[in-house]
C-alpha cells in the first residue's frame, strides 16, 4: 500500500480535476509506515497502514478525512467510500495522543516556525469598524497559511516602520481554533486558511464585546403619533357652476381637528367658495332655472320664435 497516493481510475481523476493545489493538504514528512488522515474531531493523523482499510480515500491526491459515518459504524460504501477508513480503536488512541499536545500558540509552548517573519512584529486585530481592539506578539499566534498571506501582503509597508506591524481582521480568526461550537482546535493547523491567535486573547475580545455592548445606552423609541386624515371628496355626477369640492378635515382618533386651515390654502378656500348668488351669464342672462341636475339658461334670440336654446351646465 502505497503512501504517494497515486490516482488509479479514470474516475477518480476526473473527480479532482478542478481541485486547486491550495485545497489540497501537503503528504510532506509523513512517518515511514503511515498514512495521513484528518480526524473531524482532532487533527491530522498518522495512522499505521496496517490499521488502514482500503477505500477510494486510498488512492487520490492529498489527505483524506476520516468517514464519520464509519467511525459510527454505519458506512456501508465499503472499498467504494471516498472517505477514510481505519481502525476505530487505533484512532481513538491516536486522538487522545494530538488532543493532549499544545495547540494555542507558540506562547503556551505550541510547535511553529516563523520562518522570515521578524520576532519583534506586532499584530493589530482590528474590528469591522477598522479600530484596534488588541495588539499581541508574534508568539501570540501560530503561523498558518492564512497569516502568511496577511504578512505578504503587507510585508513592504510593515518593514518600513520602525516596529513593523501587521493588521489581522477578528473575522480573519480560525473559528475551530478559537473554540467555537466546542471544538478542541483546528484540524487543518499550519494549513488552514485563517489565522490561529492565542485563545486567551479570543476571550479578551470576546468579552469586550459583551461589556461595550452592555455599556451602550438603549433609547426608547417615540411614542406613535396617530395620522391626522385629511379627505377631499368631489360630488359624483355634474358640479354646480360656482362651486368648488368639498374639503373635510378629520382626526382619526376622534379629537377636533387642529384650527382652521391658514395662509394661502385659507385664501383659496374663501375664494372659491360659493356666495349665495344665482350665478350669471352675459350673454344670456335673461331666463335662469336651478334645478336638481345643475344650472338652465334659457335664450330666445328670435323674438317671433317660439323656439328656445337650452344650454345645460
Amino acid at each position: 500500500m502505497s503512501t504517494t497516493h497515486p490516482t488509479t481510475s479514470m474516475k477518480g481523476k476526473s473527480r479532482h480535476e478542478g481541485i486547486t493545489p491550495q485545497n489540497i493538504l501537503k503528504v510532506d514528512n509523513i512517518p515511514e509506515g503511515t498514512f495521513p488522515v484528518i480526524d473531524p474531531y482532532s487533527k491530522k493523523l498518522f495512522v499505521p497502514l496496517e490499521s488502514m482499510m482500503d477505500t477510494r480515500a486510498m488512492h487520490r491526491e492529498g489527505v483524506p478525512s476520516l468517514c464519520r459515518i464509519f467511525l459510527e459504524g454505519r458506512c456501508r460504501q465499503g472499498t467504494n467510500c471516498f472517505q477514510a477508513h481505519a481502525d476505530t480503536s487505533v484512532i481513538q488512541r491516536l486522538r487522545s495522543e494530538a488532543l493532549s499536545q499544545p495547540s494555542c500558540c507558540m506562547a503556551h509552548g505550541a510547535p511553529s516556525s516563523l520562518g522570515d517573519i521578524p520576532e519583534d512584529l506586532l499584530i493589530a486585530l482590528k474590528d469591522d469598524d477598522e479600530s484596534v481592539v488588541q495588539e499581541i506578539s508574534v508568539s501570540e499566534i501560530c503561523v498558518t497559511n492564512g497569516f502568511m498571506l496577511l504578512f505578504g501582503a503587507q510585508r513592504q509597508e510593515a518593514e518600513l516602520m520602525n516596529t513593523p506591524v501587521v493588521c489581522v481582521p477578528v473575522s480573519a480568526l480560525c473559528r475551530l481554533h478559537s473554540g467555537y461550537n466546542g471544538s478542541p482546535c483546528c484540524r487543518f493547523e499550519a494549513e488552514c486558511n485563517f489565522v490561529h491567535v492565542c485563545r486567551e486573547v479570543v476571550a479578551r475580545i470576546a468579552a469586550g464585546k459583551v461589556t461595550e455592548m452592555a455599556s451602550t445606552p438603549t433609547f426608547a423609541n417615540p411614542p406613535d403619533i396617530m395620522p391626522l386624515e385629511v379627505t377631499v371628496s368631489v360630488s359624483s355626477g355634474r358640479r354646480q357652476m360656482g362651486s368648488s369640492p368639498m374639503i373635510r378635515l378629520s382626526n382619526s382618533t376622534g379629537a377636533s381637528p387642529l384650527g382652521p386651515p391658514s395662509g394661502a390654502i385659507y385664501s383659496t378656500l374663501a375664494a372659491t367658495a360659493p356666495t349665495g348668488k344665482e350665478p350669471s351669464s352675459p350673454m344670456m342672462s335673461r331666463s335662469v332655472n336651478s334645478t336638481a341636475s345643475g344650472t338652465v339658461w334659457r335664450h330666445n334670440p328670435y323674438a317671433s320664435s317660439q323656439v328656445s336654446s337650452v344650454i345645460e351646465t
